[in-house]
């Protein structure tokens, strides 16, 4: 029996990336570095980042129990199991 449970908000993080890996979803581009940063500097996390913001430093401070692997083999049979 699993003890860990995986937060929605970091998996959900996972299933956006894969699905712009994949092509479903298109990132925003630009035409250069410059635009890109002036965007970065004017905004501010939306609800879903700052969810798996915390939940980062949950993990980290040890207030949320996960698991760590050494074996990818073994990660991804955990994946397979859920």
């Amino acid at each position: 029996m699993k003890e860990e449970k995986y937060n929605t908000e970091t998996l959900a993080a996972f299933k956006e990336t894969e699905d712009i890996a994949s092509g479903k979803i298109k990132p925003k581009t630009y035409n250069n570095l410059s635009a890109a940063i002036k965007d970065l500097e004017n905004k501010k996390p939306n609800k879903k980042t700052i969810a798996a913001m915390q939940e980062a430093e949950d993990i980290a401070s040890g207030k949320i129990k996960s698991k760590g692997y050494d074996d990818v083999d073994e990660l991804i049979e955990d994946i397979i199991k859920d």
